[in-house]
């Protein structure tokens, strides 16, 4: 995959923040979500055609749904962790994707005896549990 992101970056497309790849076009998103963050190489977002959700919690949740879209049932706590991410922000934006019915939750892995609420795709989830 370091062959693909060198070639993104090299064209000015893709930069990283912490171990996470960030394309340009959702730099503006990751900013707005994660203020305070430091990209690697630093780049300029684009100009774009969508407009930016109105709220930080918004862009929370807009970058939430993409990760369910393609993700393992994950904790609010995974999210916070791993995005240093306050969490206020994050539980509004698993509500607001619930209310949206984007995701469920439940607890669908077993960790140990960990009873904390795990959030899934509601699609995803239930095509591969079928």
């Amino acid at each position: 995959m370091a062959p693909f992101f060198a070639e993104l970056a090299a064209a000015r497309r893709a930069t990283t923040m912490d171990s996470f790849w960030i394309a340009a076009e959702r730099l503006d998103l990751v900013r707005c979500a994660c203020p305070g963050a430091q990209f690697t190489p630093p780049l300029e977002a684009p100009s774009l055609s969508r407009v930016l959700p109105e709220s930080r919690e918004a862009c929370v949740a807009e970058i939430l749904r993409g990760w369910f879209e393609c993700a393992v049932p994950l904790r609010a706590s995974d999210w916070r962790a791993t995005w240093r991410c306050r969490s206020t922000w994050v539980e509004i934006a698993l509500a607001q994707l619930e209310a949206e019915g984007q995701i469920l939750r439940g607890h669908f892995l077993s960790r140990g005896g960990d009873e904390e609420i795990e959030w899934a795709h509601g699609a995803c989830w239930r095509a591969s549990t079928a």
